[in-house]
Formats: C-alpha cells, structure tokens, sequence
C-alpha cells in the first residue's frame, strides 16, 4: 500500500503559462480588431465611417444624432466584375459608391497625386491591406499586371472570338 494520492479539483490541466501566454492566445474577435488594426476617419465622412489599415471599412451608429455612440458595424464589401471590393457611403440622404483601396490609401498614405493611380502589389484585388498598396502610374500598373498574370489576354480577354 502506497502513500494516498491527493487530488485538487482546483488544479489547472495544460501547460503552465509564461508572460507571453496573452500574446499567443486567441482572443475574441470584437476584441482582435481594436487590437491589430488602426483606424482612420474617411476624409469627407468624419463622424460616419472609418478605414482600418487592414482594408475594413466601419459606420458609426449613433443614437439621439450625434451625442451617444451606440456601436460600430463592419461593413460587407461587394466585389466588381474585375474582384476590386467597393462599398456605398452614405450621408445626408446622399450616396456615394467607393473602391475600398482608394479609402486606404487616401486616408493612411495621402490624396493621390496627379497622374497616378492605386496598385495592389501581390495582384490581388482583395487585398486592400496598406502594406500592399501604392500610387502608381498607369504604366507601372500595367507592368505589375504582366508580372504577375492578370493582364487578360488570349481567351481571358474579352474581345476573344
């Protein structure tokens, strides 16, 4: 017969946690957002929507006008027929539709200058993270469409028979 064994129902299961335990935990989605985004009021539309650098495009709801802000709401992006997202901005009963790379780069980076345009450097036109856009000119965009194969051409392009 052995010493008994005592048992705690207390007792933590898993591997014991270290300072970086915060980091390395998944944290709750509201809560992920506020963290690893930065958020930008979209010039012409300050106290209605928000940029984040990530591509995300946010309205604040308010309630009584302007004097207490309910929450925020992430906006869907609806695709073009070329894959560029876009959303409609809203104000004073008007719209107005808007590519969502050009919300980022104007508000994070600066009004485009004259002449150039906005590109995606991985090729993707979903990817509206500010690490990969830049103002380019017309023809350093069409060189990053040959180089990364979505130029359309041949039976992609549409004046194909």
């Amino acid at each position: 017969m052995g010493a008994p064994t005592v048992r705690c129902l207390h007792a933590r299961v898993g591997p014991p946690r270290t300072k970086d335990w915060l980091l390395t935990r998944r944290l709750p989605r509201h809560l992920a957002i506020e963290v690893y985004e930065r958020w930008l009021p979209i010039a012409g539309y300050e106290g209605y929507y928000e940029v984040s650098d990530r591509g995300r495009v946010r309205s604040l709801l308010f309630k009584n006008g302007v004097t207490q802000r309910v929450r925020t709401l992430v906006l869907k992006p609806r695709p073009s027929q070329y894959g560029h997202l876009a959303v409609v901005l809203y104000r004073d009963t008007k719209s107005r539709p808007a590519w969502i790379h050009r919300l980022v780069l104007e508000d994070f980076v600066g009004p485009c200058p004259f002449g150039l345009e906005a590109a995606h450097l991985d090729g993707v036109p979903t990817n509206n993270c500010l690490e990969n856009l830049v103002w380019v000119t017309h023809k350093e965009n069409m060189a990053h469409q040959w180089l990364h194969g979505t130029k359309p051409t041949g039976e992609r392009n549409g004046s194909y028979k």
